[in-house]
């Protein structure tokens, strides 16, 4: 026991070393270039800084709501599958614009919720494109016969890459109506320290404007986009002025280039990566720390904004940026058409007094993937009732908290103008009374801690919830993730593992379909391991018998241990060793009505394909959603037709879980993409 705790701590700080490992930033370099070579760029800074440094500006303009700027995002990929490399997901594009309106409006309970200030700034992808026509506000560039770039991505430092200026070239849309971020693959051949960089406002207007990002460090994780966007609104490094970390900037509130950050409740200070400073060197009397945890600074524990820094962003939002606004003219987020309605529910089954989320997923509809938000001409009015009980909110996105059980109808009706559009999920969800699910036994996880022996996702038919790859533990899932499972079907079950030290990770999966409480063995749906050092996924399809309790919410325990499984650590006798242990809920419903056997006879030719898959049904398709074994969303479309011809060749050989939705019913299928 003692050599395994010596390795633990070992992994311990190895991971806390790795967690204060920072990337640096390009935006310096560039901005002082421009200063130096670019007169108009130059007089446009200084004249904005001069504000501040004479004290004429004290508080930025204020409206009522929120400031939301467009954004589009280019895709600048090597030509890899979608989903793999440079040629990152929709979904991951849009998890980075969730992220960064959490950061900027520090959300509670999210990366953002520091002690810093709500800037009531957002960001959402554009939804009309330079054309007049819809967009999701991503666009894609297949970079495969551009020389420079494949060899050694963006130049930078050296000569090594392609320029800046040739890079936007290939794909911009106008800065004055959208804010441009490219993702890219490296820069100098890799050479280089820098995560991405951006233009401060100086150049807003101008064909080099904008953020260029690695497509490593643009998502969920880390905050490399909402600290150069912080740039792009005229905010410094909060170390501005130190010399490269060499000396104390020069004036305890000195503003502009070499000077200082223009904030004035942000001590001036050296540059650092330590979040654990208890000292100012520039100001050892200066009690405020709270630099090290902002945005633009270099720490890994960055989560906040000063009321300063929020004030200058609005001040260059709304004069040298005003163009970006709705309330200038700008369309970018105004629906030139309202397509078709289409929403995500994060759990089919939910405990009465639990709480699911109903997300808006219609195309050509602006969205900050946050709980609130209000768009100017656009109206959202949801409807959930069981036949008796009848909720309705007027929200985008919505948190519904049932207290009466039943199966709902879910509705969704937009308003734009004169025109709206619908749609209807019948028996979308099913609501059960918590007290009637059959009790488990309690486990107990044996040490708990970042050791790195985890189940980190779980995948099986509408389930798909990851979790995190150090720290394990016991989590009660199965009042809020479920899904729902008919006798007879079979259904794909993926359980990702891992083990990030010596000991091998074994991992069984149960599914209590008698509903006694107890994990029995012929009710043992999976099992395995997983060598040391390694990660893995783990694939497998359910078949649910025909004797399965029904109209129950059962569960499904997931276990995962840095050892061998054994019975005594199911039935909760023993205590696992290095346990990770995940309870899903299991809803088995009588056989297929008319509407559900509608989704599920939905079919999928040829499988295995090369190139094209066609899906076919007996009513229209509503859309199709893509998963690869991770979990993560690969390919989504709106198809609103009963049979539809879909284009996989873009996908990587292998394995893939499809959710195709017909008549609010989802039917889960497997393809394997040669």
């Amino acid at each position: 026991m003692k050599q395994f705790l010596l390795s633990l701590s070992f992994l311990g700080s190895l991971m806390v070393a790795q967690a204060q490992e920072t990337h640096q930033c390009g935006a310096d370099g560039l901005h002082n270039h421009k200063m130096a070579t670019d007169a108009g760029y130059a007089k446009r800074m200084h004249d904005f800084d001069a504000r501040y440094s004479n004290g004429s500006v004290k508080k930025g303009p204020q409206t009522v709501g929120n400031y939301v700027i467009p954004v589009v995002v280019h895709v600048m990929h090597k030509g890899e599958a979608l989903g793999t490399g440079t040629n990152i997901t929709d979904e991951q594009i849009k998890a980075q614009i969730k992220a960064l309106n959490e950061d900027y409006r520090k959300l509670s309970g999210e990366a953002g919720s520091g002690i810093g200030i709500d800037t009531g700034i957002e960001f959402a992808l554009a939804v009309r494109d330079p054309q007049g026509n819809c967009t999701n506000g991503i666009t894609r560039t297949d970079m495969t016969g551009v020389a420079l770039y494949m060899n050694s991505g963006v130049a930078y430092d050296t000569q090594n890459g392609l320029s800046d200026t040739a890079l936007k070239a290939l794909d911009y849309w106008n800065s004055n109506q959208y804010y441009n971020i490219w993702i890219v693959s490296e820069f100098d051949n890799d050479e280089s320290p820098w995560s991405g960089y951006a233009y401060f406002s100086a150049a807003h207007g101008q064909a080099y404007d904008g953020a260029v990002i690695l497509a490593e460090y643009f998502g969920t994780g880390n905050s490399t986009t909402t600290h150069e966007l912080g740039h792009a609104l005229n905010l410094y490094h909060t170390f501005e002025g130190d010399s490269a970390g060499t000396a104390c900037p020069p004036a305890a509130n000195g503003c502009g280039s070499g000077q200082g950050d223009c904030i004035t409740d942000i001590a001036a200070h050296k540059r650092t990566d330590n979040c654990l400073t208890t000292t100012n060197g520039c100001f050892p009397t200066d009690t405020n720390l709270d630099y090290r945890y902002n945005y633009m600074n270099y720490t890994s524990c960055k989560n906040m904004f000063t009321q300063g820094q929020k004030d200058r962003m609005i001040d260059a939002l709304t004069t040298i940026r005003a163009s970006l606004l709705a309330a200038n003219g700008n369309m970018s987020l105004v629906p030139p058409a309202l397509s078709s309605v289409a929403f995500d529910i994060s759990g089919n089954v939910v405990c009465a007094g639990s709480t699911i989320k109903l997300t808006d997923a219609s195309t050509c509809v602006p969205k900050t993937y946050l709980d609130e938000s209000d768009w100017d001409g656009l109206t959202f009015n949801w409807t959930l009732t069981n036949g008796t009980d009848t909720y309705n909110y007027n929200t985008q996105n919505v948190n519904f908290t049932p207290t009466e059980t039943g199966t709902y109808d879910v509705t969704l009706n937009i308003t734009q103008g004169n025109f709206n559009v619908s749609n209807t999920a019948t028996g979308a969800i099913v609501v059960t009374d918590p007290s009637e699910i059959a009790e488990s036994c309690t486990p107990s996880p044996g040490q708990v801690g970042n050791f790195g022996y985890t189940i980190y996702n779980v995948g099986f038919n509408t389930i798909n919830n990851s979790t995190s790859t150090y720290t394990g533990g016991y989590n009660d899932y199965k009042c809020t993730t479920s899904t729902i499972v008919y006798p007879g079907n079979s259904y794909p079950l993926s359980i990702a593992i891992n083990s990030m030290n010596q000991y091998i990770e074994h991992y069984r999966v149960y599914i209590d379909y008698n509903g006694n409480g107890l994990f029995e063995s012929d009710e043992m749906v999976a099992d395995g391991m997983i060598v040391d050092l390694t990660n893995d996924v783990f694939t497998t399809s359910v078949t649910i018998p025909q004797d399965a309790v029904q109209g129950q919410l059962l569960t499904m325990r997931v276990v995962g241990n840095a050892g061998v499984v054994t019975d005594a650590h199911v039935s909760c006798t023993n205590s696992f060793f290095v346990g990770d242990i995940e309870d899903y809920g299991v809803y088995i419903t009588a056989p297929l009505s008319t509407p559900d056997f509608a989704a599920k006879t939905i079919t999928m030719v040829p499988n295995p394909a090369n190139s094209t898959v066609t899906l076919s049904a007996q009513s229209d398709i509503e859309y199709v959603v893509f998963y690869n074994m991770l979990g993560q969303v690969v390919l989504q479309k709106d198809l609103n037709a009963a049979q539809s011809v879909l284009d996989v060749a873009n996908l990587s050989a292998g394995t893939y879980i499809v959710h195709a939705t017909s008549q609010g019913k989802t039917a889960t299928l497997k393809l394997v993409k040669q």
